[in-house]
Formats: structure tokens, sequence, C-alpha cells
């Protein structure tokens, strides 16, 4: 078994924001709070979506964050849009490994 790790960062009340993000990577964090009852694991990353506009002829797209809890019944759902998200404490990010990207040799 490993030693506990130590998370980066100290707890904040900011929820994870499209500038926290690096180019096309996924994030890692630690969130603690109601509904919870201890610190949950946490996966963000950033997506598009259509601007409300009246100007069908040229769509605009908005980044937003999609946060997903690795907790009970919170698999694979956006929860930033659930009204008790913004008063979560947040702690990290770690960046998560890209698969699809070419494995780094050690030397």
């Amino acid at each position: 078994m490993r030693p506990t790790h130590e998370w980066p960062g100290h707890w904040m009340r900011v929820a994870p924001r499209v500038e926290d993000h690096p180019e096309g990577s996924e994030l890692a964090w630690l969130a603690r709070g109601y509904p919870f009852t201890r610190p949950v694991l946490a996966r963000s990353n950033v997506g598009l979506k259509r601007a409300p506009t009246w100007e069908a002829f040229e769509p605009k797209f908005l980044q937003f964050v999609r946060v997903e809890l690795m907790a009970d019944s919170f698999h694979g759902v956006d929860v930033s849009t659930f009204g008790w998200f913004r008063d979560l404490e947040w702690l990290g990010p770690l960046v998560l490994p890209n698969l699809n990207s070419p494995a780094e040799t050690a030397e």
C-alpha cells in the first residue's frame, strides 16, 4: 500500500472554472460539504454549449465546466447544475493523464 498522497493547494469555496483547466485536460479534485458527510473525489473538464442567441445562421458557443462526483448516484451526472454545488469546498486540482497521448519514457 502507498502512503497517503498530499493534494496540492488548500480548501477553497471557488468551484472549478474554465481558467483552471489546461487545454484538453481533465482534472481531479476533492470536494466536501453538504450533502456529503466526507470528502469525495470529483472529475472536471471543459465543454462547449450553444449560447442563447436569436441569430440561427451564426451560432455562438460558450465554454463551461462539467463536474462529475465519484459518489453514489452521481456517476456520469454533471452536478454543476445542482443548487448545493456552489457551496462545496474544493481541494486540488491534479491533472489526470491523457491515455491518448504517447507515453513519456523514463530515462
